[in-house]
């Protein structure tokens, strides 16, 4: 029994019947067939390369091939990424960092060379002026170093281990919420019916300001409803096509693109021949006021896309273009109308299954949802690791006390480990499977020269660091009297406040400047599972575990102390999200900040996906 099925729905065993036009859909033997000839230019050499298949020199057919004369019959072997193209496309990615990636590994290896070994080399320096001067004493108040008479081997344990504190930190998250991003992202596409050959036009597509459309791809705007919603999220529409005006105005309004008499207003509807003639300047000047654009060549094609690059916007093209205009563009859609793909699947880097426009502005969103998402993790991850950092400093610099095996410096390696590595991976599962919010399509998409760590992200960091780290300082000098607990009692207070700042800190860095950051929280599973087993983990650590910790098990009022001051950070978000912020980058001292620890976001390029 024969039956038309998509091409995502082929399985292997299938035959499948080929003719001229067709694109192979799978690798497999040829079984029957007249005089059939393939273009396996996709198979990697640019160039045609035609080939004669049959049954006894060239019996085997394969994926993103092009059927350019006759018929034929194959058995399916192999689909997906199991065919040849999909083998070749695999190792080709494999070791290929997105855009994203780039930037987020620049930033991560600045950080952790710079900051990181500075404050080590600062810790070291302060620490061994404190014991060779005589600061440091052990626990009976007895003098550690002594010229002389000190013991080496203890001596070298003792710098040993604060290294070891120094150098803990780590921020490799900040990678892997990038690769879990992108996952996430891509696995919510394909349920939507959205197949995304190139992942790396993922990141894309969340900077897309505007869509070129030929008219076959504009009849999927389904009214002046959609076209708003692009216009509302800082994304214009132009449609280009070979039609005269009067026809191409008519198509237009019924997509929604122009509103009645719209065309009228001059420069929404211009033919293509009178954009040529422009100058260069002229061109530049009146781009984007247009929406139509008739009775145009593929060079007046061009020419528009080219324009519109020149002034900074990223271009996305839907339709039946030309491999010029397709190669010249940052992001190529692929849109299926009634079964039929409008370009071919190979030149796209994204393919809708549908008729609907709404799969267009859901890859947009699901785009633009991995650069926020990342963002999220940055802020929060840079506030625990500074904070830790800080709290790390004051804690071995102030200290009078020599480190032993059983005591202080393991109570400080277990803060930094549990902050920065298990949180640290907590926390990239928790941001990079956040689902995007409606508010990403309320505005305009961030400008990809735009910095990594915003002026937003700088200031929410700011205020939790002073606020977090001035409640840290109070409980380590003065906990003691204002709590009236021993030592023991305030030192796991402390570390249970160490902790709780991060998880309440996780809910700020939801929302980057949005009030409420509580929207949207019951469609995260995932985020709030990690919470509760990083809290469940924390009580067992301190109430069961105290023993094997050096800790001392709190009563109920100690706990309750513990989340009242972590719960402050939320008020503290909520109240510095009214402060303003420039739009430009900060410039003086963080600026020099920025230049000093090589920090360049601003100066990052993002290459286009080809």
């Amino acid at each position: 029994m024969e039956k038309q099925i998509s091409e995502t729905q082929i399985m292997v065993g299938d035959i499948v019947h080929l003719e001229t036009g067709n694109q192979v859909p799978a690798d497999g033997p040829f079984l029957s067939g007249q005089s059939l000839k393939v273009n396996e230019s996709s198979l990697g050499d640019p160039t045609p390369n035609f080939v004669e298949v049959d049954c006894n020199l060239n019996p085997f057919l394969f994926s993103r091939t092009n059927v350019i004369d006759g018929s034929a019959r194959m058995l399916v072997t192999a689909v997906g990424m199991d065919t040849r193209w999909g083998n070749e496309k695999s190792s080709t990615n494999h070791n290929k960092k997105t855009p994203l990636q780039a930037r987020v590994h620049n930033l991560e290896t600045s950080a952790k060379r710079k900051v990181c070994f500075t404050v080590a080399f600062l810790v070291l320096v302060v620490s061994l002026a404190r014991l060779f001067s005589g600061n440091t004493k052990n626990g009976d108040g007895s003098i550690v170093f002594i010229g002389g008479k000190t013991n080496v081997a203890h001596n070298f344990y003792y710098i040993t281990e604060i290294i070891a504190v120094t150098l803990v930190t780590d921020l490799d998250s900040f990678s892997w919420v990038v690769k879990i991003c992108l996952a996430h992202s891509i696995k919510r596409m394909m349920g939507g019916k959205v197949f995304i050959p190139e992942f790396l036009a993922c990141e894309t597509l969340g900077s897309v300001s505007t869509i070129v459309t030929d008219k076959a791809a504009a009849s999927m705007l389904k009214g002046s409803r959609q076209f708003e919603e692009c216009l509302k999220a800082g994304v214009n529409i132009k449609m280009v096509t070979e039609e005269d005006i009067s026809a191409a105005t008519t198509r237009a309004t019924e997509c929604g693109i122009l509103q009645p008499n719209q065309d009228k207003n001059i420069g929404a509807v211009i033919a293509g021949e009178e954009f040529r003639n422009y100058t260069p300047e002229e061109r530049r000047e009146k781009v984007d006021g247009i929406l139509v654009m008739a009775q145009c060549s593929p060079l007046d094609k061009l020419l528009m896309v080219k324009c519109l690059k020149q002034k900074g916007h990223v271009i996305a093209v839907a339709g039946n273009l030309t491999d010029d205009v397709l190669s010249e563009a940052d992001v190529r859609i692929s849109m299926r109308i009634q079964g039929d793909c409008l370009i071919g699947k190979e030149r796209s880097d994204t393919v809708t299954m549908d008729d609907n426009f709404d799969s267009v502005m859901m890859v947009l969103k699901q785009g633009r949802s991995i650069l926020n998402n990342t963002q999220k993790h940055i802020q929060f991850q840079f506030t625990a690791t500074v904070l830790s950092l800080l709290n790390s400093f004051f804690s071995i610099t102030t200290a009078s006390w020599s480190p032993n095996i059983d005591k202080k410096v393991v109570y400080t390696l277990v803060q930094l480990i549990w902050v920065n590595q298990i949180m640290g991976s907590f926390a990239a599962m928790a941001f990079g499977t956040e689902q995007p919010g409606e508010e990403l399509m309320e505005k305009p998409p961030v400008d990809r020269s735009q910095p990594l760590v915003t002026n937003i992200m700088w200031r929410n960091m700011a205020a939790q660091v002073v606020y977090q780290i001035v409640i840290l300082e109070i409980l380590d000098f003065r906990g003691q009297s204002i709590f009236q607990v021993n030592d023991e009692v305030n030192d796991t207070m402390r570390f249970v406040v160490l902790i709780f700042f991060p998880v309440f800190n996780m809910f700020n860095a939801r929302k980057l400047d949005e009030k409420n950051i509580f929207t949207g929280i019951r469609k995260n599973r995932v985020f709030i599972a990690i919470v509760a087993t990083i809290i469940v983990l924390e009580v067992v650590m301190v109430e069961l575990l105290h023993q094997f910790m050096s800790f001392e098990r709190l009563d109920w009022l100690q706990w309750m102390v513990c989340i009242g001051v972590s719960f402050a950070s939320w008020p503290i978000g909520l109240v510095v999200k009214f402060v303003p912020v420039p739009d430009k980058p900060f410039p003086s001292f963080l600026g020099l900040f920025l230049t000093l620890f090589k920090f360049k976001p601003d100066s990052q390029t993002i290459p286009r996906s080809n």
